[in-house]
């Protein structure tokens, strides 16, 4: 079995958000993923759909009431 890591499947999700020709819609047969359509993704982690963490959160400031307000 062939084994993809992340960076392979974040260029299969990048692929699978463009718009394919009608005759071509269902895809072609992969190695690595079989005959699935092309644009077909679910179960995925929240990570390799959103991309990696960044460093530097963005800031935030706690209200009086104890809210957290982020800008």
């Amino acid at each position: 079995e062939k084994m993809l890591n992340t960076q392979n499947i974040r260029g299969y999700l990048l692929r699978s958000r463009t718009m394919q020709p009608f005759d071509t819609a269902f895809g072609s047969l992969d190695p690595a993923k079989g005959q699935i359509p092309d644009w077909l993704r679910f179960g995925l982690n929240r990570g390799l759909v959103a991309g990696p963490i960044r460093a530097q959160q963005p800031p935030r400031k706690l209200a009086d009431n104890g809210n957290t307000l982020m800008f």
